[in-house]
């Protein structure tokens, strides 16, 4: 999302017509879907009976709750469709890509910790291209528009305690050279103002979303992908 919002702001509209039609006319507000969800906790001791006798009993309850656990977890086994399930790791090992999974993580985290690339253009690969749900088009915004166009914009300066808690980073196992990774952003309107406007004092939090970067063989990122909503019922960014 902060990506997009850099789009707008950044680009002027002849030369985001000549990128992308489709992105101007529908100009997406991206504020960077890459934070991690806010996870809601059962109080446990809640639900424990009060003395001595009472936390005995829920004890015993927890050990048998543990062995009915047990037993259904052998019986149920049985029932599962295995032929439903990739194996994953059979499948990455086939895919014989020359960039290990450890490898292909770490190179995602220098590129997300180097401002998405910005800071190390080396790091991304001269046909690399930048797609979201809607901006970039069918193809994508090129290397030198991409950073064009995030090249500059400081969002921290309107949201300094933004934080997009990317987490569960994972190789795909049907594409090789692709890194998916989850995030859920959050940040307070509390700095400059965004993008000319006054600083509202709003706290926002988007629903997780799907990302991925894609390698090539020499360890270069040829494509960035964001802004896929999981569940968009989650945050408060609608």
């Amino acid at each position: 999302i902060i990506i997009t919002l850099a789009i707008t702001h950044n680009q002027s509209q002849t030369h985001l017509r000549r990128i992308n039609k489709q992105t101007m006319l529908q100009r997406p507000l991206l504020i960077l879907a890459v934070v991690a969800p806010t996870v809601a906790v059962a109080a446990f001791t809640a639900n424990l009976p009060h003395g001595s006798s009472g936390v005995a009993n829920a004890v015993s309850h927890s050990s048998s709750t543990l062995s009915m656990s047990d037993t259904i977890a052998s019986s149920s086994s049985a029932d599962i469709d295995q032929s439903l399930f990739l194996n994953e790791a059979e499948a990455i090992a086939k895919l014989d890509f020359a960039l290990s999974e450890k490898d292909m993580i770490l190179k995602a985290k220098e590129f997300l910790s180097a401002g998405q690339g910005v800071e190390k253009p080396d790091l991304l690969a001269s046909d690399f291209s930048f797609m979201g749900p809607v901006v970039g088009g069918p193809e994508g915004l090129s290397k030198d528009a991409f950073l064009e166009a995030v090249g500059g914009f400081n969002i921290k300066a309107a949201f300094p305690d933004l934080s997009p808690r990317f987490h569960d980073f994972r190789a795909d196992p049907l594409d090789a050279g692709r890194i998916w990774f989850t995030s859920v952003a959050s940040g307070t309107d509390n700095g400059e103002g965004f993008l000319g406007n006054k600083p509202t004092g709003k706290s926002f939090m988007t629903p997780p979303q799907a990302c991925s970067l894609k390698f090539n063989p020499e360890g270069k990122v040829i494509k960035y992908t964001i802004g896929h909503v999981m569940e968009r019922s989650m945050g408060n960014t609608g």
